[in-house]
């Protein structure tokens, strides 16, 4: 038998493994298989249905590349992600966001009562048994909360990668609870330790002088070297829970490593990048309603762009 190669189409002779009746047009370039043209994801020629249906936001490949991106470039996209569907994308981000802030803001209510009834003062929040007790409602909170935040990174995920997305999105977080509740564990007992550094500041006699007992802390320069040293611990952080979003098969721990290894290929570019999208996510939402409406989503769509870009090939 004469058989020759055609170099100009890979495919010839090759079967869609879903129906060996019809001739492959694809390898997928996730699972390796062949496809048929009715076996070609529709959202994305690169790869195959199944695995599309298997993990619709673990993309083969993204617009930004992991030598190529830059703060510049991750706040454009953006930027023209939300412009492209502005009133649907802001609409889907703060009703998934508003919900979150309530929920992890419980502790705070907890403590409130107690600071107004007196029972409580500002000097006790800085012992060793109230950080202890407020980690713990914290974990809480945050593991309550989880569904709505990684829904939030997936929907922002989708939206980057040209995909429709919907509520239908939290469901599918429900499953990775677990290991967002055991993530958070794992930072905070880096965070712990580090913040008892600021140790407990001298709050003024003077109960009346609230401006004075808000600024006490910010006079301590342990609690600026705790921020220092926390601050990439945190933007670790919410880098793995990006990474637990875009690889549903990750634990905490694995979502952790993974992170780690992507960072390590751009460290100084992720580290003044994620300083530079927490500034315009904070400052936009302590100045006034609007520019947190656009700003703040925006931040975290330039944030998933970057972590998208660092884990490609």
């Amino acid at each position: 038998m004469d058989e020759t190669l055609d170099a100009s189409n890979p495919h010839a002779g090759a079967v869609c493994s879903q129906h060996p009746e019809s001739p492959a047009v694809l390898t997928c370039q996730r699972c390796g298989s062949f496809a048929c043209e009715h076996c070609v994801a529709p959202s994305d020629e690169r790869i195959c249905n199944e695995c599309m249906q298997r993990d619709p936001l673990a993309s083969v490949g993204f617009v930004l590349q992991r030598t190529s991106w830059t703060l510049s470039n991750v706040l454009q996209l953006g930027w023209r992600t939300i412009m492209a569907k502005p009133w649907s994308i802001l609409g889907h981000f703060w009703l998934l966001m508003i919900p979150y802030f309530v929920v992890i803001a419980l502790p705070v209510f907890a403590i409130l009562p107690m600071l107004q009834s007196g029972d409580f003062s500002m000097q006790d929040m800085y012992s060793p048994r109230f950080r202890l007790a407020s980690g713990a409602l914290t974990v809480v909170a945050y593991a309550i909360g989880s569904p709505l935040l990684l829904a939030t990174f997936a929907y922002a995920a989708a939206r980057l990668q040209g995909r429709p997305a919907g509520f239908g999105l939290i469901g599918a977080q429900l499953s990775r609870v677990g290991a967002y509740a055991t993530l958070v564990v794992l930072i905070m007992a880096v965070t712990g330790p580090i913040s008892l550094l600021q140790g407990a500041p001298e709050i003024p006699d003077d109960p009346s002088d609230s401006f004075a007992a808000a600024f006490a802390p910010y006079r301590s320069p342990g609690l600026w070297l705790s921020l220092l040293l926390s601050w990439p611990v945190i933007f670790l952080w919410y880098t793995a829970t990006v990474e637990l979003v875009l690889d549903r098969q990750a634990s905490a721990i694995g979502a952790l490593k993974n992170s780690i290894a992507n960072i390590r290929r751009r460290p100084v570019a992720w580290f003044f990048s994620c300083l530079a999208l927490g500034a315009i996510a904070v400052l936009s939402m302590s100045c006034c309603l609007l520019p947190s409406v656009l700003f703040a989503p925006v931040s975290v769509f330039a944030f998933t762009a970057m972590c998208m870009a660092l884990r490609t090939t």
